[in-house]
């Protein structure tokens, strides 16, 4: 086996090096950026009718999502919110069409004042036959 002269083989300790710092240097980026944006996840959930940027106390919101093509129009998404008279919510619930019909309600369960727990019921149905 032939053997390595002592500057190549110098160059190429450099050059494997250089690529490890490079990776690491992208794993320590990717890990910063990923770390920062996990962290908006773990934010309470809007509770009050303010923060859903309505301009009156409502007592039900529903919002109808369409679909539409050159052949017309059709419901897609359906979300009904629903507050208490202190004006926060006590159930969210959404209604998707189409090929992956499902129900879901958020239930929002509060003890003196302040969100409990969330309860989730949640129906999918596939339209589809294998």
């Amino acid at each position: 086996m032939p053997s390595i002269p002592n500057h190549l083989f110098k160059l190429s300790l450099f050059s494997s090096f250089a690529k490890i710092k490079g990776s690491f240097f992208l794993i320590l980026i990717s890990y910063i950026v990923c770390g920062q944006t996990e962290v908006s996840h773990l934010s309470p959930p809007k509770t009050h009718w303010q923060s859903f940027g309505f301009h009156k106390q409502p007592k039900q919101v529903a919002i109808a999502y369409y679909k539409s093509d050159s052949l017309g129009y059709e419901p897609a998404m359906f979300e009904v919110f629903t507050f208490n008279e202190s004006g926060y919510i006590i159930q969210k619930y959404l209604r998707i069409y189409g090929k992956y019909e499902s129900e879901t309600a958020n239930n929002y369960v509060y003890k003196n004042g302040v969100l409990d727990s969330i309860n989730t019921l949640a129906s999918a149905q596939n339209s589809t036959n294998f």
